[in-house]
């Protein structure tokens, strides 16, 4: 939640959620300031391999015991390749956006985060159209609770930074999870149709014959800030920050988990860039230099982990400390 108009001051962290991004080497996402141009519920790509999560007029939606592989089978059309790939609510962004939006996935809201887990590589795989490649994708709880917060026009900010905190105490925040009730609804497919929230739904007396689900979404209002360690590894678990294996010398700068702000940030040259070409960053989202903040400690060695594989002599190097400028 944006707190001031310039970057003095620090701003409030709403929640925040695991997502997936483009794949490393082939469709990576770029970074850069943006603004959300649409919204659309149940989006389908143009080509029509996507075919929307919900429509009246499809084979009834995959039920939330179903596996992944279910959204691959029982396709309304031939030439489909996945089922509600873009999930609830998929968000456009402008300008110079390499056609990457950020949406939902395949699963209902009770399946939580399960698909998010299991589809990060399988489902970037089934990703034909190259339009599709290097999106934001996240839980559909979350993409829904994201439709409930912000509207066209809101400022979208990607950046491929280390994170750090301004107040390593968090003295701001609760560690108690807060609680958003809603309901998911047929009104509106292929266009910015009802939105979830369930005082909301209620109050337009929709029908129950047009509830698809209801839930609770638990919201996670306690900053985490990753490590950025040496290498990609960790980073599908989540352990790691940099999904891109950049060296410790791409970098410049620190996101503030925290406070919404960056300090000293420069964009790594290995990642793209799309948005306004003029703007780096928004002018609040910009700490002063002389702004102090602390980072995550680095972990220890993960030999026990099967994605973790380090030899000994070589974990001095795997986080680098970075200093107030």
């Amino acid at each position: 939640e944006k707190m001031c108009d310039d970057g003095n001051c620090a701003h409030k962290m709403v929640f925040e959620t695991d997502i997936v991004v483009g794949e490393h080497g082939k469709n990576e996402s770029v970074t850069g300031y943006f603004h959300v141009t649409s919204w659309h519920k149940f989006y389908q790509d143009a080509a029509g391999l996507y075919p929307s999560w919900y429509d009246p007029n499809y084979p009834a939606v995959p039920s939330p015991s179903e596996g992944a592989s279910a959204w691959t089978k029982n396709l309304p059309y031939k030439g489909a390749s996945v089922r509600g790939a873009f999930g609830w609510f998929a968000a456009k962004v402008g300008p110079n956006s390499h056609y990457q939006w950020t949406h939902g996935t395949i699963g209902w809201g009770s399946n939580k985060q399960e698909f998010i887990e299991a589809t990060r590589g399988w489902l970037a795989n089934l990703f034909l159209d190259p339009r599709s490649h290097g999106c934001t994708r996240t839980d559909n709880e979350s993409i829904a609770y994201i439709r409930h917060l912000i509207d066209v026009g809101t400022p979208l900010i990607k950046v491929y930074a280390k994170e750090a905190f301004a107040d390593p105490y968090l003295r701001n925040y609760s560690e108690q999870k807060g609680e958003w009730d809603y309901i998911m609804t047929k009104n509106g497919v292929r266009v910015d149709g009802q939105k979830p929230d369930r005082e909301e739904v209620l109050s337009a007396g929709t029908p129950r014959s047009q509830w698809l689900e209801e839930g609770t979404y638990r919201v996670d209002r306690y900053p985490t800030a990753k490590p950025f360690l040496k290498g990609s590894m960790g980073a599908k678990s989540s352990e790691n920050g940099n999904v891109y294996a950049l060296d410790h010398k791409d970098m410049r700068g620190v996101l503030l988990i925290d406070e919404g702000r960056l300090v000293g940030y420069k964009k790594p040259v290995k990642v793209g860039r799309g948005g306004y070409s003029n703007q780096l960053l928004p002018a609040f989202a910009v700490a002063p230099l002389n702004t102090n903040f602390t980072m995550p400690k680095c972990p220890p060695s993960y030999n026990n982990d099967s994605e973790y594989n380090f030899l000994p002599g070589r974990e001095s190097d795997r986080c680098s400390e970075e200093k107030p400028l």
